[in-house]
């Protein structure tokens, strides 16, 4: 069983199918992907010959493994089946489809003055307007490593900039230069709300902790947490994030 051999008390398992492909299975708790996507650049560089075995420390020394006997009475053999049976309706209700866009990369956005991230992030709210004919709320992982025991904070990608480039586009509103303005206006934004959101200045963290702070402390909650706007924007849609690595 697909669940049977993966030991998410680890945070990093590597592991080799049958076919002869390999992976890593990663438990999300201790950390974000970048710590991840600089050890694969690593492991991808060192095996490519392009990256030499970094300072060459010694290898840390463990006691040799030993084999554990699990003794299973019926509750547990009960248990695991059970366990099983979960985890086999949520892979089923997952959907999963890629898409490898070839046709230009972020050396070509760079060229145009643009941030990568901020461009895509524009063209995904443009995506989802075009589909359900309405913005939506859109969550993007920003990281705050910068700060002791931080993780993240949310990057809103959908904007008042990005709703207006998106209805231009879908109702076919003003010139093409006046569409790539609304566009540039869209990623500006964006980048904008990103950096503030990285140095610590996003709103969703801050408004996270106050709600939780009044739970802990039995405090009636401010208005604000049922505010049709704030509960609507916390919704979110669309859910994203990117880990830039240069083996991906």
């Amino acid at each position: 069983h697909a669940g049977a051999n993966r030991w998410h008390d680890k945070t990093l398992q590597i592991f080799v199918a049958e076919s002869g492909e390999c992976g890593m299975t990663y438990e999300h708790s201790p950390a974000e992907g970048p710590p991840l996507m600089i050890l694969t650049d690593h492991i991808l560089g060192y095996i490519g010959g392009t990256v030499r075995n970094g300072s060459n420390l010694p290898a840390i020394k463990y006691n040799p493994v030993q084999q554990l006997e699990f003794v299973l009475n019926d509750a547990l053999q009960l248990a695991i089946s059970k366990a099983k049976e979960n985890l086999d309706s949520l892979v089923n209700e997952v959907d999963m489809h890629v898409l490898h866009f070839k046709h230009f990369g972020k050396n070509e956005i760079k060229s145009l003055g643009f941030s990568p991230d901020s461009f895509i992030q524009t063209a995904i709210q443009l995506a989802f307007y075009r589909l359900q004919k309405e913005p939506g709320a859109h969550y993007e992982s920003g990281g705050t490593r910068q700060f002791i025991h931080g993780r993240t904070e949310v990057i809103r990608s959908c904007s008042i900039e990005s709703v207006e480039f998106a209805k231009a586009v879908t109702q076919s509103e003003g010139t093409s230069s006046d569409k790539f303005v609304l566009m540039k206006r869209a990623i500006q934004a964006h980048n904008s709300y990103a950096k503030l959101a990285v140095a610590g200045l996003g709103v969703d963290r801050h408004l996270q902790g106050m709600k939780q702070i009044g739970v802990e402390n039995a405090i009636e909650p401010h208005d604000l947490f049922s505010d049709v706007g704030y509960v609507k924007s916390s919704q979110m849609r669309i859910s994203t994030s990117q880990v830039a690595g240069s083996s991906a």
